[in-house]
Formats: C-alpha cells, structure tokens, sequence
C-alpha cells in the first residue's frame, strides 16, 4: 500500500466566518455549497502539510444539523488522502471500517472523490483519492 496521509480535519460549526476568526486557520481554498449535505463547505490552509474544512449546516434536512445541535462545534471527521482509491480499499477492509457512502466527487477538491467511513471507535474517517 502507498503512503497514507492527513489532508484535513472537518469541524462542524454554527458560523463559518466566526469559527474562522477563532482558529489558527491560514489562506481561505475553496468555498462551496454541497447540495446533498445542504452545508456550506470552507476549506482553509492550515499552517503545514494538512486543511482546515469547516462544515456549516443550513437547514435541519442537513445530516450534520442534529450533530451541531447535541454537540456545539466540533471536530467532525478526520480526512486521510491515499494514491488510489484501491489504496483505501485495502486499507478500509483491513480495518474493518464501517462505510456510511459510496464514492462520490469531492465538491471541495476538484478531480478528486471520497467515501466516509466509522471506525470502531465511532471516528468518522473521510478517505479522498484522485481520480484515475
């Protein structure tokens, strides 16, 4: 298997301006409306090798409204970026990792796709992978 690395870390937040203002967030990536999450996705630099991605949900037919609502802000999902998307296969079955998608295109990361997985420990995981 290829190396595997953190690309990112998801928090889920009321107010992605505010939020902003309160973390160590470098230059602002990308800045999109995800339909299927009805979310507003921001993905920011986040001084080194990995992102920051802030997740704000517009409306309670969002699936991370109810997680804002019980828990405030807070780290959603770790994101860990592989070579190929059989990298995340073997590497998703070897760790017995509950899937809660399929592969899908990644809104924030042009040319690439991602499949959302819970770890045994209930840690949501995002694997995301080029396009071949």
């Amino acid at each position: 298997m290829n190396s595997i690395t953190l690309h990112h870390v998801g928090i889920i937040v009321d107010d992605i301006e505010k939020a902003a203002k309160n973390l160590p967030t470098g230059a602002l990536i990308n800045d999109v409306y995800d339909k299927l999450q009805d979310a507003r996705l921001v993905l920011y630099e986040n001084f080194g090798s990995s992102y920051l991605e802030l997740i704000q949900p517009l409306s309670e037919s969002s699936p991370t409204w109810n997680q804002l609502k019980v828990n405030s802000n807070h780290i959603n999902h770790f994101c860990y970026t592989l070579n190929k998307r059989e990298d995340a296969e073997v590497l998703i079955n070897n760790l017995k990792l509950l899937r809660v998608s399929h592969w899908m295109p990644a809104l924030l990361f042009p040319k690439c796709e991602v499949m959302f997985c819970y770890s045994r420990a209930n840690i949501m995981m995002e694997f995301l992978v080029e396009n071949a």
